[in-house]
């Protein structure tokens, strides 16, 4: 019988959203950029997506959507990201205003709280009230087309898959020789400015980035049906740790290297998410269960990290920025232990928002949902 989740890879959910805590952490007065070779720690958001991709493959294995069900999926997923996204937001709204940016107009209200500041993809709205909301809400365009992919047999998902990969990187190649065709809005000293520019669009289009995506579903068919040999596992584990930092210790190089032989966009966004292929390397092999690093990744307090990390993903910025602010906290006590303060308020906010936020909201959500299905049911004609 197949597990209802795979431990371990929730763990390396806690991992990557740590690596963007400290990714995020620069203005406390530490840049941990410069300690792994100049990587940008950002660089783990490529890894949700793959991730995310593969984990909800998993977890609809054997189950097929009618006209019903995908109504139900794509609801339950809303409340999987709305509830702890305005408790978020609120927090911001009270603490740091639009902080940041301008005053916002009513649309950037709307699609904030609508999740879809990233479906117009521009730094001002994409990054408006809570900055790293932007890529839940490229998740969100994920969950509403995944009933779609899954239902389709798997020859197809690869069609489409291959295809609207070589569309994107296409389109990032065409951009990149006629940089002018597509009137983006020029770049501006000020990242908020408005408008859509060249940088913003192949950042955070979710058209764009569901290619991550796709990654991720494509790795589940294949660990369905290529599953290792058990004396493979941990080799395969220990070098999948080397390959990632034999990348981190190139990264500058590959990135040099990109520029000189990739289109201008494609190169550009190396750094974003051209990784994504180790990424899904990454969660191939991780997602075998056997071997001692495994064994080390499911310990229950690494795996509730895990459960709790997309509260850590959503409020950490929060924190970090309060404390940026508040000038005598930082300078008293230096950037060293304002980190690790941060660190500390972040998790134990993240603790608090999964059980009083994230696990009741879903659960009523599932409770409601799975009623109302009941209650159709039981009505339809026999």
């Amino acid at each position: 019988m197949q597990r209802s989740r795979i431990d371990n890879l929730t763990s390396l959910r806690f991992f990557a959203a740590f690596s963007v805590f400290l990714h995020h952490s620069t203005p406390l007065g530490i840049d941990f950029s410069q300690y792994v070779w100049g990587v940008s720690l950002g660089w783990t958001v490529s890894f949700f997506y793959v991730l995310s991709g593969f984990v909800l493959s998993f977890s609809r294995e054997g189950r097929t959507f009618d006209r019903g069900d995908i109504g139900i999926f794509i609801a339950e997923r809303f409340f999987r990201l709305w509830p702890l996204h305005v408790v978020c937001g609120l927090i911001a709204l009270s603490t740091l205003g639009t902080f940041g940016g301008t005053n916002g107009s009513f649309t950037q209200f709307f699609l904030f709280f609508t999740l879809q500041h990233s479906w117009t993809p521009g730094y001002s709205t994409a990054f408006f009230i809570n900055g790293v909301s932007w890529s839940i809400s490229v998740e969100w365009f994920f969950y509403i087309v995944f009933p779609f992919l899954i239902s389709k047999n798997v020859k197809t998902l690869i069609i489409v898959s291959i295809i609207w990969t070589a569309v994107v990187y296409g389109f990032m190649t065409f951009v990149s020789w006629n940089p002018g065709f597509v009137q983006f809005t020029p770049a501006s000293v000020n990242i908020l400015a408005p408008g859509i520019t060249e940088s913003s669009f192949f950042h955070l289009f979710p058209p764009v980035r569901i290619v991550e995506f796709f990654a991720g579903m494509l790795v589940y068919q294949l660990y369905k049906r290529v599953r290792m040999p058990q004396k493979f596992i941990l080799p395969a584990q220990i070098a999948c740790i080397l390959l990632t930092l034999f990348y981190m210790m190139n990264f500058r190089n590959i990135l040099m290297l990109s520029a000189e032989w990739m289109p201008r966009v494609v190169a550009y966004n190396q750094a974003h998410y051209g990784m994504f292929p180790l990424f899904s390397l990454l969660v191939y092999v991780f997602a075998h269960q056997n071997g001692a690093v495994s064994r080390a990744l499911a310990v229950r307090p690494l795996v509730y990290l895990g459960e709790i990390s997309f509260s850590l993903y959503m409020v950490h910025q929060l924190v970090i920025t309060n404390l940026y602010l508040n000038t005598t906290v930082k300078d008293v006590i230096g950037p060293a232990a304002s980190v690790l303060l941060a660190l500390a308020i972040s998790l134990v906010a993240s603790a608090l928002l999964f059980e009083a936020i994230e696990k009741p909201s879903l659960a009523f959500a599932k409770r409601r949902l799975n009623a109302g299905k009941a209650r159709h049911a039981s009505l339809a004609p026999a």
